[in-house]
């Protein structure tokens, strides 16, 4: 099985800091869970590093040894990655009780990270010194730079609408200002050729230039910039031109270009479809890295004003699905916790469509959707989230939905609810048998998988109850060779086949070491089916002799989702995966095989 196409993750969109620029030719972009190296020059695509089991918040570069990056997790961990091996060769869990929201490397002690979480402002030695809490302010911080030019100095802004100065040798804050009502600081950052001076952006839109006296204990406002529009920004100085910085915002695409000495903007150059998110420059360049709240990885130079290289913007959360389309093979639907429905080619790896679904505090309450470029249908089904949905199989009318809430609603297109069926907990799978146009499986928070034929009434409609896995089973998957057969994935590691019309369980299959989610059979193998797990793994099974065949260790996260269609050419067979960060498209040209050989 040989990966033909990747399809990368959009950068992480809920972070300020997704992006980190090396000291030599490469740059890092945060996902969700994984970190992708590119090469600056050309910005390919060099490796992912992806030993994150929990959410990336920040990422930083060491500004002089190359090889190392650091990054930050949502559950307080620190991690600095050997790049060039891609192993991690320190990390620690840091004692705070808030997610660690800004990273830096400092500059004035290279085996040092400075973190701010909270309130909290700390230090760790990764190579051995531990961590240590330089400051507590009174409220969250908000951002944080160090200088480049005196090492010693960090300028914090919090909350409270306040500025301080932190002396990294006297470890005291040497000095504070109190801003205005409502002025919270959103950036900050020294001119990076002067120790003197400092540019701070705030929340209401406001932006003002502040000088250092030489004692580091003053700061005083020298000069106020247009007001923009309140939002939160962030700001970059341009490294080949003294004095020049440029700022986005996350209310538009527009990257305004302005100059320390100027009140109003020098230009104002729509580079994006969407709010953008964060700004950093390629040093001694007029080269900007940037990104966007869609997940679009951008590099623009300002000089010349020309886009160098964009991504696609890809999902920004776990991918739970993906279907191919029914008639054109080409095309690939995949849904994301990200709130978004889109469409791929898979030939190219582009996106052709996104399809947003409304973000509101009733999320849990969404209704179903059905879509034809925009929402052209909307059923309110259940009183929370749906995690399934399904077309009939043959009634191209008919379709079945699962909830949160318990239930599974059989319904048609025009939203008539045609049976209601209930369960204890929370059901997440489901699936219409392929040729028996009343029969729909479903699956159980208690583990048991119930069989249903919905011509039946009342409960005489249940026709088996499937007992044997131990914990949550998470989806079902009909055999579309052999009549009856049926597998499930559970949270208790295993997957099962099972006889319908007897019952029982005919092979238990045993390898996951955790939650198997994805589930599919082979269309033209019938004994032959594959597994996903939250192992990061996908298992290809012999349901004969309940023997593993193959274990492919390509994803670096949780598998979802998989399906398999012959395409055209009989000789080829595409599988598609889905994992929380990326999507892989697999291929393989087979010819007569033997017994245990199998081709996707």
């Amino acid at each position: 099985m040989n990966q033909q196409l990747l399809i990368p993750s959009g950068c992480q969109q809920w972070i300020r800091q997704p992006t980190a620029i090396g000291p030599s030719n490469q740059f890092a972009v945060s996902s969700a869970l994984a970190i992708y190296i590119h090469d600056s020059y050309d910005f390919r695509l060099q490796r992912i590093l992806a030993q994150h089991n929990q959410h990336l918040n920040a990422v930083c570069w060491s500004p002089v040894d190359s090889k190392l990056l650091a990054c930050a997790t949502s559950e307080q961990v620190i991690k600095v990655y050997n790049v060039e091996t891609e192993a991690v060769v320190y990390s620690a869990q840091v004692p705070l009780q808030e997610p660690i929201k800004k990273l830096c490397w400092s500059t004035h002690d290279e085996s040092v990270l400075l973190a701010a979480a909270g309130s909290t402002v700390g230090s760790w030695a990764y190579k051995g010194g531990g961590w240590r809490v330089l400051h507590s302010f009174k409220s969250a911080v908000t951002c944080m730079q160090q200088s480049a030019t005196e090492t010693r100095v960090l300028a914090v802004g919090c909350a409270d609408c306040s500025l301080h100065l932190y002396d990294l040798l006297l470890h005291k804050v040497v000095c504070s200002v109190s801003l205005a009502e409502g002025v919270v600081p959103c950036d900050v950052h020294f001119d990076p050729l002067s120790k003197q001076y400092l540019l701070l952006l705030c929340r209401n839109g406001s932006m003002a230039l502040y000088g250092i006296s030489e004692e580091q204990h003053a700061l005083s406002q020298m000069f106020s910039l247009a007001k923009q529009p309140a939002a939160e920004r962030s700001a970059a100085f341009v490294p080949s031109q003294p004095g020049n910085f440029v700022s986005i915002s996350n209310k538009t695409g527009v990257l305004q270009l302005w100059n320390v000495s100027q009140q109003q903007p020098l230009k104002s150059i729509k580079i994006g479809n969407g709010p953008a998110q964060s700004v950093q420059f390629f040093p001694g360049t007029s080269k900007a890295l940037l990104t966007f709240q869609d997940g679009t990885v951008m590099a623009y130079d300002v000089r010349s004003q020309e886009q160098l290289w964009s991504t696609q913007p890809g999902h920004t959360e776990t991918i739970f699905d993906c279907c191919l389309h029914p008639v054109d093979p080409r095309l690939l639907a995949t849904c994301s916790y990200d709130g978004s429905v889109r469409v791929w080619d898979v030939a190219s790896g582009s996106c052709l469509k996104t399809l947003d679904v409304p973000n509101s505090a009733g999320r849990e309450s969404q209704p179903v959707a059905l879509y034809s470029g925009v929402a052209v249908k909307k059923w309110q089904l259940h009183t929370q989230m749906s995690l399934k949905v399904a077309w009939h199989p043959v009634d191209a009318g008919l379709l079945a939905s699962s909830s949160m809430d318990g239930s599974v609603v059989a319904f048609k297109a025009d939203g008539t609810k045609v049976k209601v069926l209930r369960h204890a907990g929370s059901t997440s799978g489901l699936a219409w048998h392929p040729t028996n146009t009343f029969q729909l499986a479903t699956t159980s928070e208690a583990g048991p998988v119930y069989v249903w034929d919905l011509k039946l009434a009342g409960d005489s409609c249940l026709l088996q109850t499937l007992a044997g896995h131990s914990k949550r089973s998470f989806s079902v998957a009909w055999s579309p060779l052999l009549s009856g057969l049926l597998l499930s994935g559970s949270d208790d590691a295993t997957a099962r086949v099972w006889d319908v019309q007897s019952g029982t369980c005919v092979a238990l299959l045993l390898g996951h070491v955790t939650e198997v989610r994805a589930l599919c059979w082979h269309p033209e193998v019938p004994w032959l089916v594959f597994t996903g797990s939250w192992d990061s793994t996908i298992r290809a099974w012999d349901i004969r002799s309940r023997a593993c065949l193959h274990v492919c260790n390509h994803h670096h996260g949780d598998v979802y989702g998989w399906l398999c269609r012959l395409t055209i050419h009989k000789s080829q067979r595409t599988a598609v995966t889905k994992t929380q960060v990326h999507l892989r498209v697999a291929k393989r040209h087979t010819s007569a095989a033997p017994r245990h050989t199998f081709g996707l």
